[in-house]
Formats: C-alpha cells, structure tokens, sequence
C-alpha cells in the first residue's frame, strides 16, 4: 500500500491559500480500517487532480495533522473537506470516488 500521507499538512494547508487553490483534504488516522479501505480511491484522485488541486492527508495522529484539524468540526475519520473559493464541503466515512470527485469539480467549477 503507498504511503499517501501529507508529510506537512499544516504548512500545505497555508501553501494552498497563498496560491488561491482548492484543497482536498483527508484526515486519517493510523489503523483506521476505513481509512485504509479509501486510501486507494484518494490515491487515484491525488493522481488525477494534483496539478489542480492541493491533495492533502493529514493523519489526526501526528503533530501538524492535529494543528490542521482543529480548524475544521469533525469527529470521526476518514473524514473528507473540499475547500474552493465559493466554501466548503464536507463527508465523514467511506464513501465512493464518485463522491469524491464531485466535491473536487464543485470546487473547480466555481466562476468568480
């Protein structure tokens, strides 16, 4: 299985801003088995969307994974935000790459 894990998702997070970017993120935690089970689908929309969209997975376990989630409401992992410019969405579970891919194109269709 890769390792599909954002090494600095706090500072992607900020990186992402700066730019103007959507941002796809996914917080995990680790021996999460539904987490694990959506790491494949995540890995082929990171595969598909990273030259558009900041991809990242914060694991809630680790340092700037816990910074970064204390900016968002959630309380179960995997847990799922898109952010564009026009706001927010928001999944918590497993769900289908369908859904995921969505949420990115919602994001990517705003037109100021």
């Amino acid at each position: 299985m890769p390792n599909i894990k954002s090494s600095a998702p706090l500072t992607e997070f900020h990186q992402a801003i700066e730019r103007g970017r959507p941002i796809f993120i996914m917080f995990t935690k680790r021996g999460c088995s539904a987490c694990i089970a959506m790491y494949p689908l995540v890995q082929a929309l990171k595969d598909e969307y990273q030259e558009r969209v900041a991809m990242i997975v914060a694991d809630i376990g680790e340092d700037q994974g816990w910074e970064l989630a204390k900016q968002f409401d959630f309380n179960a992992v995997p847990h799922f935000i898109v952010i564009g410019r026009e706001g927010e969405q928001a999944y918590t579970g497993q769900t289908t790459i369908e859904q995921l891919r969505a949420m990115i194109e919602a994001a990517l269709a705003w037109v100021p």
